[in-house]
């Protein structure tokens, strides 16, 4: 479980519907990675940000029933949305936190609730043109920021660079940057976001054996076997065994490599 135990996932589930909620309806932010440590876990029901969850979720609840006598297909969009979501909500844990691919499914309750909302004002001649123009708006915005978030999109580098910049403490994010980096021969670059992941999550075997190969890369062989040797000791990769042998290379240590 998230947290190692059963009330710190509840109450990060709870985050995790409102954060999905806030997506929809205000989908400013966008994140590609939500891992350790982009979304922090929640231990007390005193953190303001759960309290806000837990008022956002009331008052969604609270709108659903009153659909409930207003547009029963509505309310049916609202529950969907919950129920779709729940498997992927950490209720039953698994690895990945929290996606935002994770909103095709439910988006699809939303969105038929918030149309048949939108269907009722412009069925109303005094509200027509009010409710015309709002709608037309949210498209607009919602294009140009779809066309904004494509940009980010372009390729893995532009992606990861964003997503830093975005969720500065997720490991993976900067882990993923390293990688880009490294796959470019721009080797300061990743040996720099590798440090970083290093300092999010030191325990890392694979950021350590990530490190110790930019440092390899960047002839500084002393640091990149104090790596290699660490990564040896949380866990023996065999990618990391490799390493450390075309480091002995370098040296002309053929028996060691």
């Amino acid at each position: 479980m998230w947290g190692e135990g059963l009330w710190p996932t509840l109450l990060t589930s709870a985050r995790i519907f409102a954060h999905y909620l806030k997506l929809l309806v205000f989908p400013v932010t966008l994140n590609a990675d939500y891992s350790y440590n982009a979304f922090p876990i929640s231990y007390s029901l005193g953190e303001a940000r759960v309290i806000f969850a837990l008022m956002i979720l009331g008052a969604a609840w609270w709108g659903i029933y009153r659909l409930l006598a207003l547009n029963r297909w509505a309310a049916f969009g609202g529950i969907w949305f919950f129920i779709t979501l729940a498997p992927v909500s950490q209720f039953i844990p698994h690895h990945e936190m929290m996606a935002e691919h994770y909103l095709y499914l439910p988006s699809a309750g939303f969105f038929l609730a918030a149309a048949l909302l939108v269907e009722r004002q412009l069925a109303n001649p005094s509200r027509f043109a009010a409710a015309s123009i709002a709608f037309g708006l949210v498209v607009l915005l919602l294009g140009a920021r779809t066309i904004i978030r494509n940009r980010d999109w372009k390729d893995d580098l532009t992606l990861w660079a964003k997503t830093v910049k975005t969720a500065p403490e997720s490991a993976r994010a900067h882990t993923n940057l390293g990688d880009a980096y490294m796959r470019r021969g721009l080797f300061v670059g990743a040996e720099q976001e590798f440090r970083e992941a290093l300092r999010i999550a030191p325990n890392d075997a694979v950021n350590l054996d990530n490190h110790g190969l930019a440092l390899l890369r960047l002839g500084r062989l002393d640091e990149a076997e104090r790596m290699f040797r660490e990564a040896l000791r949380v866990f023996p990769l065999p990618s990391t065994l490799t390493n450390l042998g075309l480091l002995y290379l370098r040296r002309g240590q053929l028996d060691e490599a």
